[in-house]
């Protein structure tokens, strides 16, 4: 896995759909990531403060 192809990837999805609220297992089935890959992603993406998590525990674009 290369985390900062996937980032890339993963930033365009958000920014092409912006309306995008994922819970971890559906992002799992959307971009074909095991458990821990994908939370390396949105972690990243988080870290960066494109994502954030809702209180319901979904990954949404942050500030959107």
């Amino acid at each position: 896995m290369d985390l900062e192809l996937l980032v890339v990837r993963i930033k365009n999805e958000f920014l092409e759909m912006p309306g995008l609220c994922l819970t971890v297992p559906q992002a799992m089935r959307l971009w074909g990531l095991d458990f821990d890959d994908c939370q390396r992603v949105i972690e990243a993406l988080i870290d960066m403060s494109f994502l954030q998590r809702t209180s319901h525990g979904k990954v949404v674009r942050a500030g959107g």
